[in-house]
């Protein structure tokens, strides 16, 4: 017979990694801004600043999200898991 098994400890650990991974991101996003003197491309400085940062902010929300899917995708199929070992033990039981 065949043993299906779920490790939601390792899922666990990635969906930590994750979450580790987009708090460093926000952090290293950090930029400060010029806007006090008048050099030429510093409108344009600023407005890639500003893009850089929403991007950082799309990618952090992507990963979060992945996390918290990897997590409960584990969760049910640890669920799953556990069912379908009750099953099997009362079924080899009878």
């Amino acid at each position: 017979m065949s043993i299906i098994k779920s490790d939601l400890h390792t899922a666990q650990e990635k969906a930590t990694a994750f979450t580790q991974a987009t708090q460093r991101l926000q952090e290293n996003s950090t930029v400060e801004q010029d806007t006090q003197s008048n050099v030429n491309g510093n409108i344009r400085a600023q407005e890639a600043i500003a893009l850089v940062k929403d991007t950082a902010n799309q990618l952090s929300l992507a990963i979060s999200t992945a996390s918290k899917n990897i997590q409960s995708i584990a969760e049910e199929f640890q669920a799953l898991d556990e069912n379908i070992r009750d099953l099997s033990n009362h079924i080899g039981g009878e």
